[in-house]
């Protein structure tokens, strides 16, 4: 008696005929078939948001000695680093009452602060040699 194998193969909407063992070992054919795209564009925008965001953090004591000047006392420093801070908190608190909102949502939310965020980045890039320093910052 001899045995014969046949290989099972699943055909989704493509009418590409796929392996049955690599969709049922692996699920991520799937997610990447139907959401790559919108992974990738999701992943490269957070990633900038990320270089552009982290970058100020990293430098906040440069533009927070550019706005007081370098004579500045210790208390001085910090409290312009606590209004730095509280306003920063208020714009979450502001984000969390709208995001839920169906005039706003989550995606429109994101594509405005992305929006505002790059507008006011490449401007001060652009005007970066005709604008004083505490404008810039």
């Amino acid at each position: 008696q001899t045995e014969t194998t046949t290989k099972t193969t699943i055909t989704l909407d493509t009418n590409t005929p796929i392996p049955y063992s690599f969709v049922g070992s692996s699920s991520i054919w799937l997610v990447l078939k139907h959401f790559g795209w919108r992974l990738l564009g999701t992943s490269l925008a957070w990633l900038l948001w990320d270089i552009a965001f982290y970058g100020n953090k990293l430098f906040q004591s440069a533009f927070l000695v550019a706005i007081t000047g370098s004579d500045v006392t210790l208390i001085e420093l910090s409290f312009v680093s606590t209004i730095n801070a509280t306003v920063a908190l208020l714009g979450y608190f502001a984000a969390a009452q709208v995001v839920d909102m169906p005039s706003v949502g989550r995606l429109g939310l994101q594509q405005w602060g992305f929006l505002l965020t790059g507008t006011c980045f490449v401007s001060c890039g652009f005007f970066y040699d005709k604008l004083p320093s505490i404008v810039l910052v």
